[in-house]
């Protein structure tokens, strides 16, 4: 192995022997996909069109390795004001909660990411503009109040990079996350996980029912998955997901089947748009 490799497999925390497993583990796979059909012997580029497509390939993650699935609690959002308009905060990533399924009287459990996870960001800062607002305000103002969003930018990343490190969460954008396995020590944690879109669990996801009742005076959530995993949308939604889901589940079946049958290029155009979403 070139000193390069050993370079890049160091700092990227990887480690020679897994890399070693992993392309043994892939000949295989892609062999036995030959031998039964589901891939030509050709193997030309069309077997690997999807590899960049990260959302497609977050949703299969998250359809195989369901009902582990986690949901995003997001903090209610938080704005600071200018002349031009408000502009929204990031969260701090402290107050993001993580729910899974609970097997006990409550229909969800609390999880925290493992401090072992990539997504687990010991490099994220403590810094918040509602601290240092009039400050920052100040310097990415223009002289007709307006906000220079680049010298905004560059302030936030300085005042970031200028405060003390601490191990929080990596801030998320996504609604759900996909994980390998959890464990209990001081807390219930959940590791090696995968960020995955509401879109995503509807479609590759456990079975949902629609849920139209009231409770405290609060509308119902929409559609709720496996009896524990709420999603607000209006049901008419959710009975458009169901037919596309028996659509995909057909499709699937088809090739099951029928491993060297061409594949319905329109229904994954579908697909690949709604998961992109």
């Amino acid at each position: 192995m070139s000193n390069k490799s050993k370079r890049f497999l160091t700092e990227n925390y990887l480690s020679y022997t897994t890399i070693k497993d992993i392309t043994s583990t892939r000949s295989q796979y892609l062999s036995l996909l030959v031998e039964l059909g589901f891939v030509n012997r050709k193997l030309d580029d069309s077997c690997n069109k999807n590899a960049e497509n990260w959302p497609l390939i977050r949703g299969i993650i998250a359809g195989a390795f369901y009902p582990q699935v986690a949901r995003i609690q997001y903090p209610d959002p938080k704005y600071f004001k200018s002349s031009s308009g408000s502009i929204e905060i990031d969260p701090d990533a402290r107050q993001i909660k993580f729910w899974i399924k609970s097997d006990g009287e409550l229909p969800a459990a609390r999880v925290f990411i493992h401090p072992s996870s990539v997504l687990f960001n010991d490099n994220n800062s403590d810094f918040t503009l509602d601290e240092n607002y009039k400050d920052f305000l100040s310097k990415v103002s223009t002289d007709d109040g307006s906000i220079d969003y680049e010298k905004a930018r560059e302030q936030y990343m300085q005042l970031a990079a200028q405060t003390p490190k601490s191990n929080v969460p990596m801030l998320l954008k996504d609604a759900f996350v996909a994980y390998r396995s959890s464990h209990h020590t001081t807390k219930l944690y959940v590791r090696d996980l995968t960020p995955t879109s509401t879109f995503a669990t509807l479609l590759f996801g456990g079975d949902f029912s629609y849920d139209l009742n009231i409770t405290l005076g609060q509308t119902s959530p929409g559609i709720v998955i496996d009896n524990w995993l709420p999603i607000r949308t209006w049901c008419k939604n959710g009975v458009l997901i169901k037919h596309l889901r028996r659509l995909i589940d057909s499709v699937i079946d088809e090739k099951l089947s029928n491993p060297e049958s061409p594949l319905d290029e329109d229904i994954f155009k579908v697909i690949e748009r709604i998961i992109n979403l």
